[in-house]
């Protein structure tokens, strides 16, 4: 799929019904971890594409700043980031017949091209800070509260929820309020353990290529020194049927990705590097890395063991 920035906004006519309730033209995306309540902020998908809203409330989205003008500026991080074809104006038909036009962002469906009976998909909220300048006090204060209530503070990273193919079962969906519940303690055995587990085994066979994706990002936030990335997630997506049943290399299945840029500021002050996100990064890193190391040293072994011993990672 090409990657082209067209600024240029067109005009597409959809019937308000159809769309949410047959199904029809515009389709609304089944999100991980998201929610959004009316059809001027939710996300729908088409023909490889994501339809995202522009304006927020009477709020312009600054994700739409992010792609046309800082995007351009840290090129290193374009591949961990979706495609942007641009923007479009969409008009909603509502059930009177009164129509609505609202702009939409266009961004690349990360899940086009995987089954999504058995894509699984976590959203993995990242950073130790979920609020930026431009936020109230009150607010700053509750959400802070939040965070240091959850795994973000003390890990740079909090589980937002995600789908797991199981086998001979199907998907089983992890919420938002499950991903609030885990501890530091038990983020290995109640998250990312879980994430890989298909009923029968966890996916060693998967885990190295989320690393080196993981291990590349961590490089480019480490020589970062532009832009402070806040509220964002890391989507880590791959199938889990068997490579037989797949009948392709397992790694084309894998995908780690940024989403989610609202919030991404400049650097000021004596912030030189981004290090709530090198800190979450770190610990998914370490994470990982102890998963595949027990399963893997097990198998050699060929001897059962207690994969519910969470180790806890750097503070």
């Amino acid at each position: 799929m090409s990657h082209h920035n067209n600024n240029n906004t067109t005009n597409h006519v959809v019937p308000l019904a159809a769309a949410l309730k047959n199904n029809l033209d515009l389709t609304p995306f089944d999100q991980v971890a998201g929610h959004a309540s009316g059809p001027t902020n939710r996300i729908f998908v088409k023909d490889g594409k994501i339809y995202k809203p522009a304006v927020l409330g009477k709020q312009t989205n600054r994700e739409v700043e992010f792609y046309q003008k800082i995007l351009p500026n840290i090129p290193e991080i374009k591949e961990f980031v979706p495609k942007f074809y641009g923007m479009q104006d969409i008009r909603f038909e509502d059930d009177a017949g009164v129509f609505h036009e609202h702009k939409f962002m266009v961004l690349e469906d990360l899940t086009e091209h995987h089954n999504s009976h058995s894509l699984c998909a976590a959203d993995i909220k990242m950073g130790v800070v979920t609020t930026d300048k431009y936020t109230d006090d009150v607010k700053r204060e509750r959400e802070a509260k939040k965070a240091a209530a959850t795994t973000t503070v003390s890990l740079g990273l909090r589980l937002c929820g995600m789908k797991v193919y199981k086998d001979g079962v199907g998907l089983q969906k992890f919420d938002r309020d499950y991903g609030k519940a885990i501890t530091v303690d038990d983020i290995k055995s109640k998250g990312f353990e879980i994430f890989f587990h298909n009923r029968k085994a966890i996916r060693v066979d998967i885990i190295p290529h989320i690393l080196v994706q993981l291990k590349k990002l961590l490089h480019v936030f480490e020589t970062n020194n532009k832009y402070l990335f806040v509220g964002t997630s890391l989507l880590l997506l791959y199938d889990g049927r068997s490579p037989e049943e797949i009948q392709k290399d397992i790694k084309d299945t894998v995908v780690v990705k940024m989403i989610d840029f609202a919030h991404v500021d400049t650097l000021d002050g004596d912030n030189k590097r981004d290090e709530g996100y090198i800190k979450g990064l770190t610990n998914m890193i370490k994470l990982l890395e102890e998963i595949y190391n027990a399963e893997t040293i097990a198998a050699l072994a060929d001897v059962p063991h207690d994969t519910h011993h969470p180790h806890a990672p750097v503070s």
